[in-house]
């Protein structure tokens, strides 16, 4: 559970829990009920904790985050471009390479390869919640109904459902925002292939635990 590492974090460090709020910008209580496990962590308050005192990424909210040491070990992480806010607004940007790192599997040795973060609601119905980490690929080609990240020219970039691409669009789905029952309807959009850099699908997602 992410509230018993950052309780492990913190003490690690020897900080109190009104510091580690100063250090994510919240209030004591606010923080405190992070590590009872009734309230979740946006993914910027963890990216922002994660960079500053540092812990891998990986360690701190993925379900595989095991290992005997949470400390960074380079030679077997990637780095996290994160990713702002995903839905029918979501086209956010990019705030480019992090210090955050994340778990390369074995079997990705692609080294155009790259990490995103994922910190808006319109893609939990596909099992993608904010927090969760996606591993892209740009050169696995997307086939209907996969996950992709796209960005454009312009710098901006999301997640998306991936459906078709013709000659001049790149044709995707995403989530409205739940509504009053919590329901998510989805939504369609088209974006300008020529306006687009790049177009990964999502080949890997490290969840939360």
């Amino acid at each position: 559970m992410i509230g018993d590492r950052l309780r492990k974090l913190r003490k690690s460090h020897g900080l109190n829990q009104e510091k580690m709020a100063q250090l994510m910008g919240i209030t004591r209580r606010s923080y405190g009920l992070y590590e009872k496990g009734t309230r979740t962590p946006t993914a910027e308050r963890l990216s922002l904790i994660a960079e500053k005192l540092p812990v891998s990424l990986d360690w701190l909210v993925m379900e595989d985050g095991k290992a005997s040491s949470h400390m960074l070990k380079d030679e077997t992480f990637m780095s996290v471009r994160l990713l702002a806010e995903c839905g029918i607004k979501g086209w956010q940007e990019e705030q480019g390479e992090s210090t955050l790192k994340v778990g390369r599997p074995n079997d990705l040795t692609n080294d155009s390869a790259f990490a995103v973060m994922a910190t808006g609601p319109s893609l939990v119905p596909e099992g993608i919640r904010p927090g969760y980490v996606c591993l892209c690929d740009p050169e696995t080609k997307p086939e209907s109904g996969d996950i992709v990240y796209i960005r454009e020219k312009s710098g901006r970039c999301a997640l998306k459902i991936f459906r078709l691409k013709d000659d001049n669009w790149v044709h995707v789905e995403g989530y409205l925002p739940p509504d009053e029952v919590g329901e998510q309807l989805i939504y369609c959009e088209k974006r300008k292939l020529d306006l687009i850099e790049i177009l990964a699908t999502v080949i890997y997602v490290k969840r939360r635990p």
